[in-house]
């Protein structure tokens, strides 16, 4: 996922984390590119990846991309998987004070 820390959102993101992934795993794995307000560019040309990863709810500061505006050309140009986490921002908030206080 691309949450993780460092966060994976540019080709050097994606190419450090594979290397990484390279030096440790011993089975197959693949990793998503975190789609921002300002990363367009890198989500149609990212490779290897999985895919797409839009985090439309809360989430960690940059991946959070909850405005149609932004939303919109990266559903009209990508030909590829986009996965979105798209949980209401009330709801979270409302679920949050009742388990966090």
């Amino acid at each position: 996922m691309p949450n993780t820390r460092p966060l994976t959102l540019t080709q050097v993101d994606l190419d450090d984390k594979l290397q990484r992934a390279a030096n440790k795993c011993l089975v197959n794995y693949g990793f998503f590119i975190g789609a921002t307000a300002a990363n367009s560019l890198d989500l149609g040309t990212a490779h290897p990846t999985c895919g797409i990863k839009i985090f439309m709810g809360s989430s960690d500061g940059a991946l959070l991309v909850s405005r149609e505006e932004k939303l919109e050309p990266i559903f009209a140009t990508r030909k590829r998987l986009i996965a979105v986490h798209a949980e209401g921002q009330a709801r979270i908030i409302e679920r949050r004070k009742q388990f966090v206080g």
